[in-house]
Formats: structure tokens, C-alpha cells, sequence
């Protein structure tokens, strides 16, 4: 039921009882408002009071609320369910690079792997979209080997999309959406934005977001 159609109907149920009462009191006496001014304003009470609460409601319905899953993933799937969902990675993560002037992981291409098991040995996944300029991260955590952190990375607008915040909005409007959030933390030209309560955290760059990752707070 939407909100407009209970406070429809809110409206014909308060309705039906003012004129009933009113009906009532006209047999009595035609011109007695003493007597139907106190009914009049119960029956108005109850009107605000339910619209009020229906509202409220929705208000609450509409908050935005911690998440869990996105791109047909779900933090603390293994990586059976990944791969049985998504099928192999494109790349994966090694180790961090020694070179003083390539600083970063190695990417690895899974198709230079030994099969399911090459890919099951590295706990940082990437899948591409060869449509979009979008790309899904899944981290797998080092205790457990299940979904830690699940992450959308885009140079495009609206490829990754979550809670009505999506690649490519600007700052101002993410802080309009969701408030200001609880951590932030500027490293070069990219900041991190954190909102802990909903497992949400964005990467900005140049006052854009670029990136959205899910992770649980609770590791």
C-alpha cells in the first residue's frame, strides 16, 4: 500500500465518522456545537496522527540501511559461490611491487594460471566488464577465505550504482544523499570517504566518485 492511498483512505474512514456523528447530533439539536466541536476534534487528531505515523514510516522505509551485496554477491560467500556465480576472475593480485617506480600489486592475468586451483591461491580478485569501462573487485579475507570486501571501480557514469550513489556523481551530492560521512582520509589525488553504519565506502577523485566498495565492519 503506498503512502498516499492509506492516507486516502485514513481520510474516508475519519470522514464517514464525522458525519455519522454529525447526523447523530443534528437529531439532537441542529445548531448544538458544543457538543460537536469535541467529536470534530478527536476525529481530526486521529487523521494527523495517522498520516503522521504512515509518514513516519515511510521516512524510516526510505533511510538509507547497511548493505550487504551487490552484483550478485554477498560479503562471506566463499570462492566456490564466487566463481559458480561469476565464473573465473579476469585478473588477480600479487604481491606488492619492489620497483621504486611501478609501486602497486602485480596484476596477473588468470589465463597464466593452473586452472581453478592457480586462481584459489590469491585472495584478491578482479572481473571486467568487457562492455563498460567497469570492473568488480571481490577481496577475500585472509582469515576465513570469503568475501571481505566487494567493490565496483568505473571511469564512467552510473556503472556502479548503489543507495543512489553511483560513478561518476559529485561530491556534493553524495554528501546530500547520504550526510557527511563518519572517516575521511586523503591520500594524492584520491579521497576516501567512509560511512561505517552501511558498510559503504567511496573513492573520489578530482570531487567524483570512481569507486564503491562493500565492506563488513566487522571484518
Amino acid at each position: 500500500m503506498t503512502l498516499g492511498l492509506a492516507f486516502f483512505l485514513s481520510t474516508l474512514v475519519v470522514s464517514a465518522v464525522l458525519l455519522y456523528h454529525w447526523g447523530h447530533l443534528s437529531k439532537l439539536s441542529r445548531y448544538n456545537w458544543k457538543k460537536s466541536l469535541p467529536v470534530i476534534a478527536s476525529s481530526f487528531s486521529l487523521l494527523f496522527l495517522v498520516g503522521g505515523s504512515l509518514i513516519g514510516y515511510r521516512y524510516y522505509q526510505n533511510m538509507p540501511k547497511a548493505q550487504f551485496q551487490y552484483c550478485d554477491l554477498d560479503l562471506g560467500m566463499s570462492m566456490e559461490e564466487v566463481i559458480y556465480i561469476k565464473g573465473e576472475p579476469t585478473f588477480v593480485l600479487g604481491e606488492e611491487s619492489n620497483d621504486p617506480i611501478f609501486r602497486g600489486r602485480e596484476v596477473i592475468a588468470v589465463e597464466k594460471l593452473l586452472g581453478m586451483k592457480g586462481v584459489k591461491n590469491y585472495l584478491d580478485w578482479q572481473y571486467e566488464n568487457p562492455k563498460s569501462s567497469s570492473r568488480i573487485d571481490v577481496y577475500f579475507s585472509t582469515k576465513t577465505n570469503k568475501i571481505s570486501t566487494i567493490g565496483c571501480y568505473s571511469k564512467g557514469i552510473g556503472e556502479c550504482n548503489i543507495l543512489g550513489i553511483y560513478s561518476g556523481m559529485s561530491e556534493d551530492a553524495v554528501f546530500d544523499i547520504l550526510g557527511k560521512p563518519e572517516h575521511v582520509k586523503i591520500d594524492g589525488v584520491t579521497k576516501i570517504i567512509e560511512y561505517p553504519h552501511l558498510n559503504l565506502t567511496l573513492y573520489l577523485s578530482h570531487k567524483t566518485v570512481y569507486m564503491i566498495k562493500i565492506e563488513s565492519t566487522k571484518g
